[in-house]
Order: structure tokens, then C-alpha cells, then sequence
């Protein structure tokens, strides 16, 4: 698709140019009005899919309102915003799911109810959503979680004679670091040994966020 236009300079004739059309609105309208699918565009990583309901989240009243707002840093951001079962596992549109929800049930002046709490605990709750609320913040607080379990067994009889029982939630938890979501899991003792080689060289090859 290309378009011409007329160009004066000065007391020359006028020249006709050619005009090549470009740029993101334009591939919008082209993808829009031909009925393209844009593929260009990314999918939703983990990170962004909501997965929460409203019944997920649980407000600690005792706990938000023991918070000072001076120590903020502090808090557990996750147990402040309702969610402190997903954790890492959360999206930063679950965070925001779970913030709204707050402020409906806790805003010093929007909320009628019991779980009303005053201006410096709603201050905490904020600053949990402002920590949480975007993936580099969520990695930073994420990736020192003092609730993350880096327990690895020690290698002892039993634990070799059970070793996919006892090391396979070892390999489940720390997977989320991976920047590859779609690292493998610990398998079984049944699995082909391309498998097997499939897990090790990812795992060699590991990538952390």
C-alpha cells in the first residue's frame, strides 16, 4: 500500500514522492481492517495471569494493624495483602486483585465494615501493593522471601532408596527462579533416558531471573 504526494519547492515544479506508510497505528489498522492476528505480539507469562478469587484472600486484621508503617520493609507483603498461601506463585495481577479487594474492606474512609483499619495500616497495605504490584518489584522481594524453603535433604540411606519422593519437591520449589517456565520436573524411575538427559541439561544450564 503506498501513497503519493505533491512536493513544491521554491518556483520548481511540484514533484510527486511515493509514501510508504508505517509505524504501530498503521499496522493496527492494517491487522484490523484484513482481520490479521498480530503475531508479534507476546502471551501473558505466569507472572501476569490472574489466577485469584475473592474467596483466596484472607484478611489478618490482627496482624495488619500490629504493622508499623515506619517499618514497612519489614512486613510480609503477602500475608498484608491477603495472599500469603501463593506467595511467589502469585501474579502481579493477582497482587492487583487482591489490592482492590483490600481497600474495599480496609480503607480508612471507603470501608463500613469491621475490617476497617486506620491511616498508618493502610499505609502498610499500600506499601505491599507498591512492592508487589510490578514483576521487578515481585522478583526483588520474591528472590529474599524469608518464607521460601531452600531446605535441601542431606543424601542419607533412606533418601537415596526414596529419591523422587524426597527430591522431587526439592526440584518443584526451586523452579520458580527458573527464567524458563517450562523447565522439567524431577520425572520417574520409568522415564527414557532422553528425558532423563533433558532434565539435567536444562538444570546444567539453568537461567535464574
Amino acid at each position: 500500500m503506498t501513497f503519493s504526494v505533491e512536493v513544491k519547492s521554491g518556483g520548481l515544479a511540484p514533484e510527486v514522492l511515493p509514501i510508504q506508510p508505517y509505524g504501530k497505528s498503521f499496522f493496527k489498522y492494517v491487522c484490523e481492517r484484513f482481520n490479521i492476528t498480530d503475531s508479534s505480539k507476546e502471551t501473558e507469562s505466569d507472572e501476569e495471569v490472574e489466577h485469584l478469587q475473592d474467596s483466596d484472600i484472607v484478611i489478618d486484621l490482627k496482624y495488619i494493624k500490629s504493622l508499623s508503617a515506619t517499618e514497612w520493609k519489614d512486613q510480609d507483603h503477602y500475608r498484608v495483602l491477603g495472599i500469603p498461601n501463593l506467595r511467589v506463585q502469585s501474579s502481579t495481577k493477582d497482587v492487583k486483585k487482591a489490592y482492590r479487594f483490600m481497600v474495599l474492606k480496609c480503607h480508612p474512609d471507603k470501608s463500613k465494615g469491621n475490617t476497617k483499619v486506620n491511616e498508618e495500616a493502610f499505609t502498610c497495605i499500600q506499601k505491599a501493593y507498591e512492592q508487589l504490584c510490578t514483576i521487578e518489584g515481585k522478583r526483588a522481594y520474591d528472590s529474599i522471601d524469608p518464607f521460601f524453603d531452600d531446605d535441601v535433604p542431606n543424601v542419607t540411606e533412606y533418601n537415596k532408596q526414596n529419591f523422587f519422593k524426597v527430591y522431587g519437591p526439592v526440584i518443584e520449589r526451586n523452579a520458580q527462579w527458573s527464567c524458563n517456565k517450562n523447565i522439567p520436573r524431577l520425572g520417574t524411575e520409568g522415564d527414557s533416558i532422553e528425558k532423563v538427559n533433558e532434565f539435567y541439561n536444562l538444570w546444567f544450564d539453568f537461567n535464574s531471573w
